[in-house]
């Protein structure tokens, strides 16, 4: 959802769902002697250290119970809630008919890629859910891209990060 788009101080307010998943092979069971599907875990497991790198702030993160689960192969998934605040620079040149762009943009601080390989679901359906029921009074969203990249570091040189990006544009109800 949509909370804010404050557009004096050009930043932008989501309330979202941060879903990841990985395998850690360490975790496997062999689902032949159990009838465990799944299990819910907790936070004390290793988790990525995926980061908002274009934050305006530290994401606000929901307190539930739950929301990790490890299944017989190893996979584990991630889903918490959370609200993000980030920049996004207007272009005003056709208000009140504009179409904004803005970035959000992922990243681990520790790993590169040599330790963690960052990439957005192969399915498109999953990489963005946009709730039918979504409605602004005042944006549209018209689309949301995905695009991965690498990014060279000055403290690491010789290293490469795994980076995701979510474009989002937006566009303003002329009413």
């Amino acid at each position: 959802n949509l909370d804010e788009f404050n557009q004096m101080t050009e930043t932008v307010k989501l309330n979202a769902w941060i879903r990841t998943q990985w395998y850690d092979e360490t975790l496997n069971w062999n689902s032949s002697i159990s009838s465990l599907d799944y299990i819910s875990v907790t936070d004390e497991l290793w988790t990525p250290d995926i980061e908002f790198l274009n934050a305006g702030g530290l994401p606000e993160i929901y307190v539930l119970n739950g929301g990790m689960y490890l299944y017989p192969d190893g996979l584990v998934i991630y889903s918490k809630p959370v609200v993000l605040k980030f920049s996004c620079s207007m272009e005003l040149h056709e208000f009140p008919f504009d179409i904004q762009t803005c970035k959000l943009q992922f990243g681990s601080w520790l790993y590169s890629d040599r330790y963690l390989h960052l990439q957005a679901f192969s399915d498109p359906a999953k990489r963005i859910d946009i709730l039918e029921s979504f409605s602004h009074s005042e944006w549209e969203i018209l689309g949301i891209n995905v695009s991965s990249s690498k990014e060279v570091r000055s403290c690491c040189p010789d290293k490469e990060f795994d980076l995701l990006e979510y474009e989002m544009i937006l566009q303003r109800y002329p009413h």
